[in-house]
């Protein structure tokens, strides 16, 4: 009964230790083209293309910032790199003032403003000096204006001193070419200012003009008159003096009698 009675309880004892120990579990391995596996593929080009983004509108903005600086009568304007940092110099004026208050940064019609005036006062400091302008030296000057005008109003100004400014070339090359007095340089001279109505002029030019073409044109009359009047006496003398050849050569040879062999 004692040895019935150990074995029983040895029983006892294993089925409470067996039902101690908890089920086994399965761990499950995903394959490589899961669901989940895309899901992280996925948030990863998402993040790059978001950088990348970012990176582009910070090197927009970048781009967009101007900063002066000034020293011993040197102005200086620097723009922004198209890059998250890093700037570069735009352009040195001397003799210019800052008129903004200072700032930090300054926006491109700060900095355009700026440049469009020194422009224009390089320009005017041509006209104003001693002796005849350089020409190519202005309009590069009023080129620049026009490049860097901060508005419409200001550009066409600009512009229209440049039309001007070729005008008056244009107008100058017609009178050379016109007083040169041949037929082939005053037709030359009325070819240029005629494509010179064409530049953009003002009204009150290209009645300048249209004048200066009446001038040019009467004169070539003239010269195609007396062209016309000199071919005919040339034409006149030639005749004549083949006819006074033709008689000096019938009176050396006179007719030969009648009846007389030749």
């Amino acid at each position: 009964e004692k040895a019935a009675a150990q074995k029983a309880a040895a029983e006892k004892t294993a089925r409470e230790a067996s039902a101690s120990v908890p089920p086994s579990t399965t761990i499950q391995v995903l394959p490589e083209n899961s669901e989940s596996g895309f899901n992280v593929v996925k948030i990863g080009i998402i993040a790059v293309v978001a950088v990348i983004l970012l990176l582009i509108v910070y090197s927009y903005n970048n781009a967009g910032k101007y900063y002066f600086t000034e020293e011993n009568g040197t102005v200086e304007i620097w723009r922004g790199v198209f890059a998250p940092m890093g700037k570069t110099r735009v352009i040195s004026m001397t003799g210019v003032e800052l008129p903004f208050e200072e700032n930090a940064v300054y926006g491109w019609k700060d900095a355009y403003a700026l440049m469009y005036g020194y422009y224009i006062n390089q320009a005017d400091a041509l006209l104003e000096g001693p002796g005849v302008p350089d020409a190519a030296a202005l309009k590069e000057n009023l080129e620049l204006a026009v490049k860097y005008a901060p508005n419409r109003e200001l550009r066409d100004a600009a512009r229209d001193r440049v039309v001007s400014l070729d005008l008056q070339i244009e107008i100058q090359r017609a009178a050379a070419a016109v007083n040169r007095g041949t037929i082939e340089r005053v037709q030359n001279g009325i070819a240029i200012l005629r494509r010179a109505t064409a530049m953009g002029a003002s009204d009150a030019e290209v009645q300048m003009l249209e004048q200066k073409i009446a001038q040019a044109e009467a004169q070539l009359a003239g010269l195609e008159a007396e062209q016309a009047e000199s071919d005919r006496l040339a034409a006149e003398s030639a005749a004549l003096e083949a006819e006074e050849e033709s008689l000096e050569e019938a009176a050396g040879n006179p007719a030969a009698p009648e009846g007389e062999s030749r």
